[in-house]
């Protein structure tokens, strides 16, 4: 009967490539939860939206697409499509702008943003025009939670106020809830 032998330095070496394939698992935590480099998310939101003294409802869908420069900071293209209706009428915008991000407390985090409004009004409303431009600056306090090591939900409050060619402004208040993948 022929024994197999099973040298100690064949062990050895199984036991540390086993070894080294764990560790490279904990290497990949590095920048767990950091918000640091690229990320893009998804957000919907809605509230009011007051225009030419009237009060009506806006909603809205929002994509974002930017970085981190820092666990405290990121930077984006926040590109928002919303449907305001005030007063009977009802208007379309599509604002694309850069947004800035400041998280104080780790979670906590204070917006700013700044874009160019795309807006298609109701026909009744500009029955010469088909759409307006204008300019968009908003303002925001949110709280964002991860939910994985690179999945975050926020919720938070956010101003527009929207300054529209031909048209009275616009100024919105309203909740969003967004949903980034860093």
């Amino acid at each position: 009967m022929k024994r197999f032998y099973f040298p100690m330095k064949w062990l050895a070496a199984v036991a540390a490539l086993g070894l080294l394939s764990q560790a490279a698992d904990a290497a990949a935590l590095d920048g767990y939860r950091d918000r640091k480099g690229a990320f893009m998310g998804l957000g919907v939101g809605g509230g009011a939206a007051i225009q030419g003294g009237d009060v009506g409802g806006e909603a809205g869908f929002d994509l974002e697409v930017g970085g981190g420069a820092a666990k405290w900071l990121t930077l984006s293209l926040d590109l928002d499509t919303r449907m305001q209706r005030v007063a009977g009428f009802t208007n379309w915008m599509f604002v694309p702008g850069v947004q800035v991000d400041l998280f104080i407390l780790n979670a906590l985090f204070v917006e700013a943003g700044v874009g160019i409004a795309f807006v298609f009004p109701d026909e009744a409303l500009m029955p010469d025009d088909d759409f307006a431009m204008g300019f968009d600056g908003m303002l925001g306090v949110g709280y964002e939670f991860f939910v994985g090591s690179d999945v975050a939900i926020d919720l938070g409050l956010e101003g527009d106020i929207i300054a529209i060619d031909g048209m009275d402004n616009v100024f919105t208040v309203g909740i969003w809830l967004g949903f980034r993948y860093y």
